[in-house]
């Protein structure tokens, strides 16, 4: 890229001082309203997460449909959701006085001990059978938070153990199994095992370690009373201490799973529905609506008092709100009205599914000193930022310099963006992880985080800005100039991944998934982890979901933007001793503009021909005078700004006169210092002036204090940037 523009003697005139509208093109307008847009955007988005300190919490309320309508018949349905696999069913152990959560693999893999085997013959009817995962078995114990909620769960369950039996003997369901569990291991096996000291009934979480399930209790006809123990039973903490029992009549269920197969005339056995042609289903159903088109409502018990609740509305029996947790800076509340849902599949996940509900949906973020932290370092980046832009458009808009738009690489210099990474260290484990889930429609314990617009959004710019500074430090010190200009382009296709995660998790792209990405990483696991790990073990890839093309999409923007630092070429290096032959505000500032490495790219130098007798720009090739001078971007980036129109100085020095304005007053001033550099009037007659830009009148600094009558005169905030002659 070349390092300097040389302006004609007709192009010359844009650079004197004119009506600014004549100077500038629409192209111009665009692209600085842009990075005003950008920058606007960003410091709304981190003043959101700072008013987290006292508006911490958002509820939304959506229209959630997974799946088909089972009127359409059996298809292939998508994801693992609901399937009883042994790894991820749960059994109530008694250990002396008190029941355990176990889940039923642990069990299998001790025959003889902790599964007895009852009947090898295929002839027994009275377990529930279960589907073994073949390969991508997640785990065969329970994360810690679950098995504690699960815990208090077993407890209360075999508290209420009598008042189920009834509850199910209401429903139409008869001959229960009530001394052990049993299961049969698989699809097509024969071997029933009996479950010793456990109690009649099977949890079956939706998904791996989710806190909210289905249960089953085996009956000795062969089928099984399906149920779900809610709100008090809850594995997560429930805004009702009502023990809940939800389930259909017998007859409502056969029916409708008969009728929707188009597969009459079968028998139950194991808990599955197996059909004429020996298929086998397993089905569960429930509804909050009454009527057409699924006629499958609920019926609700209170197992405390064991009897029937009036759900002449059934607004009054729906579930309380489902308490959840990630981490120790999220919770969650999701409550369903007028819910469907149906499960009936054979071994292969081929039947129906369909989840249709309206969720209020509460998302709570803790706010804490790590968050303000971050927030505050990230803040002074974008307030050296609104200063460098603020300085650029008004030096072009007095006509003291071309026009420059003012991207992130206006801060190249700053203290505050050179610092970031290390200013981010206290919250950076959570940068990360939202980086991670960016894009992912998570259902349990994550969705914490990707549901937190005003924590998850704020972050992708924390990321941005982090990564974008550390390669602000390798360009520096590989001596290599990087363009900035897919700061802004990445940041919005990041907000924009996260925005459509719901219709990128419905499109079909996503292999494996329905719509909804169990969260992998559990809360347990969070609270534990450190940040060596996103580097040194799986948790990203975890994190996202194990969702191959969202991470790979994340990988690719990552690497797109390393693409301008590999691509620039480093600058060469001076010999040792070698003096450096600078003028002007070069040699003021003690550097070669031109190979100063770090963010943002500009044509460094502006060179002008100025008649030597005219004192004019000339007209002709004749006796022409070079000027050079270093463009007002330039400075800028340098972390140099004109102040009052008269004097150079460092951004530093005026954050020092910015902060200290208020206090002019009532207090002395005398104990603070700022180093200047005056500047040539502007009304001066010099080379530099008559090419439209400004020059020093002493390379040499000077010392001045706060209460010095020269600075006094200038209030704070007149700032602006010219170009200096070199």
């Amino acid at each position: 890229m070349p390092s300097a523009v040389h302006i004609s003697p007709e192009s010359a005139d844009s650079v004197l001082p004119s009506k600014f509208l004549d100077r500038l093109k629409l192209h111009d307008i665009l692209i600085g309203l842009y990075h005003w847009t950008i920058c606007v955007f960003i410091i709304a988005l981190v003043c959101s997460q700072l008013l987290g300190a006292v508006w911490d919490s958002r509820t939304t309320m959506l229209h959630i449909f997974f799946g088909k309508s089972p009127l359409q018949g059996p298809y292939q349905i998508v994801g693992t959701n609901d399937v009883p696999y042994p790894d991820r069913v749960i059994a109530c152990v008694r250990r002396g006085e008190y029941f355990e959560p176990k889940l039923v693999s642990s069990l299998l893999a001790a025959p003889g001990v902790s599964a007895i085997v009852e009947d090898s013959t295929g002839t027994a009817m009275h377990g529930y059978r279960l589907r073994q995962r073949r390969v991508g078995s997640v785990t065969d114990t329970l994360d810690s938070a679950i098995e504690t909620a699960y815990k208090s769960s077993c407890a209360l369950i075999a508290k209420t153990m009598n008042n189920i039996f009834d509850a199910c003997l209401e429903l139409g369901y008869t001959n229960l199994t009530r001394d052990n569990l049993r299961v049969v291991d698989d699809v097509n096996s024969k071997n029933l095992y009996m479950l010793p000291n456990t109690l009649p009934i099977l949890i079956i979480p939706y998904w791996d370690n989710a806190p909210h399930a289905r249960h089953v209790i085996p009956t000795w006809n062969g089928d099984a009373c399906a149920f779900r123990l809610q709100d008090a039973y809850a594995a997560s903490n429930s805004a009702s201490k009502l023990a809940s029992f939800r389930g259909v009549n017998r007859s409502a269920r056969f029916e409708r799973t008969m009728e929707w197969l188009r597969r009459p005339g079968g028998h139950w056995k194991n808990g599955w529905y197996e059909d004429l042609e020996g298929m086998r289903w397993y089905s569960d159903l429930t509804s909050s609506a009454k009527g057409a088109p699924y006629y499958m409502t609920f019926r609700l018990f209170d197992m405390l008092s064991g009897k029937e609740a009036d759900c002449s509305h059934p607004a009054d029996c729906e579930a309380a709100a489902k308490m959840g947790k990630w981490g120790d800076k999220f919770i969650t509340a999701d409550k369903s009205h007028n819910f469907n849902s149906v499960y009936i599949a054979n071994g292969t996940e081929f039947g129906m599914f369909i989840y249709e509900s309206y969720e209020i949906h509460t998302v709570r973020s803790v706010f804490d000193w790590e968050t303000l932290a971050s927030n505050l370092s990230v803040g002074l980046v974008l307030i050296r930022w609104v200063v460098a832009l603020i300085s650029l458009h008004l030096g072009a808009f007095r006509g003291k310099s071309l026009w420059f738009s003012g991207g992130i690489g206006c801060v190249s210099g700053a203290g505050s963006f050179t610092y970031l990474p290390l200013m981010s260290l206290p919250r950076l484990k959570m940068t990360l992880a939202a980086f991670w889930t960016v894009g992912c429609k998570f259902q349990g314990q994550q969705a914490g985080l990707s549901e937190a617009w005003f924590a998850i959004y704020p972050a992708i710019v924390h990321f941005m800005l982090l990564y974008y500074s550390l390669l602000n430090l390798i360009a520096k010190t590989l001596r290599r100039r990087v363009s900035d200009v897919l700061f802004a382009p990445t940041m919005i296709a990041l907000c924009l991944l996260h925005f459509y995660r719901m219709e990128l998790a419905s499109s079909g792209w996503l292999k494996g998934i329905d719509g909804r990405i169990s969260t992998v990483v559990l809360s347990d696991e969070v609270d534990k982890l450190q940040l060596a790990d996103y580097f040194t073990s799986d948790v990203a890839w975890r994190m996202n979901g194990r969702v191959p093309l969202i991470f790979g999409v994340k990988l690719a923007i990552l690497g797109v933007n390393l693409l301008p630092l590999l691509l620039a070429r480093s600058f060469p290096i001076a010999g040792r001793g070698t003096t450096q032959d600078l003028h002007g505000v070069e040699k003021a500032l003690a550097l070669d503009a031109r190979y100063v490495g770090g963010l943002g790219c500009s044509l460094t130098y502006m060179v002008v021909m100025v008649d030597k007798k005219e004192r004019r720009v000339s007209s002709t090739i004749s006796k022409p005078r070079k000027i050079v001078l270093v463009n007002s971007y330039e400075l800028i980036r340098l972390g140099y700004l004109v102040y009052g129109d008269k004097y150079l100085i460092t951004f530093d020095e005026w954050d020092l006169l910015s902060a200290m304005a208020p206090f002019r007053a009532f207090c002395y001033l005398w104990n603070h210092r700022v180093l200047v550099w005056a500047l040539r009037p502007v009304l001066a007659t010099g080379d530099a002036e008559i090419a439209g830009g400004r020059a020093l009148q002493s390379t040499e600094p000077q010392m001045w204090r706060l209460d010095d009558p020269r600075l006094q005169r200038i209030r704070w905030w007149q700032v602006s940037a010219c170009s200096i002659q070199c």
